[in-house]
């Protein structure tokens, strides 16, 4: 690499303030929810999306249980609801985008990382709510151009059925074609009870393969056989991802469009499990990686779906 092949923050459109503000949301506290909010709801589910905080799904009940990690003082901007991840999932080395022969420069939010993607820096924009006595259901949408280095609009809607939540994500462009990703990064609860009172949940998925993590902690492109958790590591599902967790009084059905998750089981209150459309890092690994263009934008589907046991 030389320095003619490097795009600086300026060409970016990106100064000294904005990469200290997308490196301080992961360093310091983060304001929790906050702005509007929308709630969808049947007999059996209510979802909450509160857009201006990252995007995010702030809630989901089932059956009157919360099944998201709430909210506390002292949280990170990633480390409780269910938010998007785009316009690239988990980490990305060096913060360093090749594409097309030219290096671009994303902001270390995490360094030596930049992870998650841009969903986090803008107040995402209700476009459009549908609640009637058939359809609950509203969408929200995010301009990725003041950050990412084409012109890119990141969009989730999230539909409420009698005892299911869809939450369709896309990624689109009307200008030059770009790598994409897409994700979903929820926090699931260990424990139905706040008192944890009740039986911890259990995941039950079958991975045909797992990706190899580096010391680096990035997959080497490598598939070997899934190792018994903790992890946190990308498993490859045929043809499409399928999971489900079970508390004791319920299970969640895990399904997507798409054959990729990221299971991250280390934490004692929450275990998550991410449905993605790629491996971390695959916007430089990957060769067969998704190119988002005009005629052919990105697009996430995620199903959940709940059964009461008791």
């Amino acid at each position: 690499m030389n320095d003619k092949d490097v795009v600086t923050d300026n060409d970016l459109s990106e100064d000294a303030a904005r990469l200290s503000r997308a490196k301080k949301v992961d360093d310091v506290e983060w304001p929790g929810p906050k702005g509007p909010q929308q709630v969808l709801s049947t007999d059996e589910v209510s979802v909450t999306i509160t857009p201006h905080d990252a995007g995010r799904i702030s809630s989901i009940t089932a059956f009157g249980h919360e099944i998201l990690r709430q909210y506390q003082p002292g949280m990170r901007v990633f480390q409780y609801g269910a938010f998007p991840m785009t316009p690239w999932v988990g980490r990305i080395g060096g913060g360093l985008l090749y594409s097309k022969g030219m290096t671009y420069q994303l902001p270390l939010n995490q360094p030596p990382f930049s992870i998650h993607g841009l969903g986090r820096l803008g107040e995402w924009s209700t476009d459009e709510v549908v609640t009637t006595a058939d359809e609950q259901k509203a969408s929200f949408s995010l301009d990725l151009s003041p950050w990412w280095p084409w012109s890119a609009t990141t969009s989730m809607s999230v539909e409420a059925r009698r005892n299911s939540v869809r939450i369709t994500e896309t990624l689109a462009t009307d200008g030059e074609d770009f790598p994409g990703q897409l994700g979903l990064h929820p926090w699931f609860r260990r424990h139905l009870n706040d008192d944890a009172s009740d039986q911890e949940v259990s995941l039950q998925f079958y991975p045909d393969w797992q990706a190899q993590r580096g010391e680096n902690g990035l997959p080497t492109g490598r598939r070997i056989a899934p190792t018994p958790a903790p992890w946190d590591d990308t498993f490859g599902f045929f043809p499409t991802l399928a999971a489900t967790l079970v508390w004791e009084d319920m299970e969640m059905h895990i399904s997507t469009s798409h054959s990729y998750a990221t299971v991250f089981s280390v934490p004692k209150d929450a275990l998550c499990v991410e449905p993605q459309t790629s491996v971390p890092n695959a916007l430089n690994a990957a060769p067969g990686i998704d190119r988002v263009s005009a005629a052919r934008p990105l697009t996430l589907v995620t199903d959940l779906t709940f059964f009461s046991t008791k």
